[in-house]
């Protein structure tokens, strides 16, 4: 079994290795999906001057279809999706929090289907976004 700090290394070998957005969700949902029963993942861009959510990529492929490609929040909840984002938690969707399941359904996110994992990406020029991973409710 891989130790935890080689995993971290190679998860940040296969993000930071491709300039393209698509290309890196790709190849970080491949290695996520060799450790645990990931379903999908999906790269989310927010767009704060018109509370917009927008999906930039998506693993596998196929699922863009079943997927919003874009979500306007009414104020209050985007107010709380940048407070969250901004304390740089991961949220659960199997988490017995209410707080935490009111941004899910803001977020639109179903979790009937599987686990949710839901990441802000917080970047370095005041960019924000989204990572979203669906894991099956069993585990490998």
């Amino acid at each position: 079994m891989q130790s935890a700090s080689s995993y971290q290394l190679a998860l940040w070998q296969s993000i930071s290795r491709h300039l393209d957005i698509a290309e890196s969700t790709e190849y970080t949902a491949r290695l996520l999906a060799q450790h645990a029963s990931l379903r999908s993942l999906s790269t989310h861009r927010l767009e704060p001057d018109h509370h917009r959510i927008r999906l930039v990529a998506q693993w596998p492929a196929e699922a863009i279809a079943n997927s919003a490609g874009e979500l306007h929040l009414p104020k209050p909840a985007w107010e709380r999706l940048e407070r969250w984002a901004r304390q740089s938690t991961v949220l659960r969707s199997d988490a017995d929090d209410a707080k935490g399941k009111s941004l899910l359904a803001a977020l639109e996110l179903d979790d009937t289907e599987g686990e949710l994992l839901i990441a802000p990406l917080n970047g370095e020029h005041g960019s924000r976004g989204l990572l979203v991973a669906r894991a099956d409710l069993k585990q490998r």
